[in-house]
């Protein structure tokens, strides 16, 4: 096992769309603390129900469809949401005013 280079606080862990996914699904969420193995593992034992929740989480506008997953016989010939219709600019842009709409940072 590898040294650890960087962990966020508690608080900082706490406020992430990740941490918030958790506490309203209530995957991971084990006595008040949040256990992202636990979110991993649901995600890979149950994922036609850890993505329709990510879905909904996300407030896609859109139809989803009736299939959350077809598999494939590899990883990256799986189709999720395979009969779905959104517009992605309608959901990039669902805010307006003066609300960030697309951040982007690279590494360098």
């Amino acid at each position: 096992m590898t040294d650890k280079l960087w962990q966020p606080s508690k608080e900082r862990a706490s406020g992430t769309l990740l941490a918030q996914f958790m506490r309203e699904t209530g995957i991971g969420v084990e006595a008040g603390a949040l256990n992202y193995e636990t979110l991993w593992n649901h995600s890979i034992r149950n994922p036609q129900a850890f993505w329709a929740d990510l879905w909904t989480f996300c407030d896609v506008i859109g139809d989803r469809g009736r299939a959350v997953l077809e598999y494939g016989s590899r990883l990256r010939e799986a189709r999720f949401f395979p009969d779905s219709r959104v517009n992605y600019a309608e959901n990039l842009f669902r805010r307006s005013g003066d609300v960030e709409a697309l951040i982007f940072v690279g590494e360098d």
